[in-house]
């Protein structure tokens, strides 16, 4: 047998109040948080695979922004309803994400972070100390 659990929709629902769906072979999303907190953290991690987006509201302002009839009131609006509300987006949005662990800033500082996935690359392109 098959099971599906669901959420309902709400400021407790683990994607908060929106959804942000776009074509991904992986079904992955962007998605609200009731957990705000989390953008203050270095270590930001804390996720089952899709993407978290601090203003959420103002991305969907700016997707929805050519859809006739969802203005920032009208979606607010919705969304105070706490129904599911699917939306088509008259201009789609090219949804692509790049994943670094490593660049460099404008005084030329380079950052580096952990490699959290392992997507750095080969084993012969790691730095070693010299022996």
């Amino acid at each position: 047998a098959k099971y599906r659990f669901r959420q309902d929709p709400g400021s407790n629902n683990a994607m908060a109040s929106v959804k942000i769906n776009f074509p991904s072979p992986d079904g992955v999303y962007m998605h609200d948080t009731p957990q705000q907190s989390l953008f203050g953290k270095l270590m930001r991690f804390d996720s089952s695979g899709c993407v978290r987006v601090q203003n959420v509201r103002d991305l969907v302002t700016w997707i929805l922004r050519d859809t006739p009839g969802w203005d920032r009131q009208h979606f607010e609006a919705a969304i105070k309803t706490g129904e599911n509300t699917p939306i088509n987006v008259v201009n789609p949005v090219p949804v692509h994400f790049l994943y670094l662990s490593a660049w460099s800033t404008a005084p030329g500082v380079v950052q580096f972070r952990d490699d959290i996935y392992a997507l750095d690359g080969a084993q012969e392109l790691q730095i070693s100390s010299a022996q």
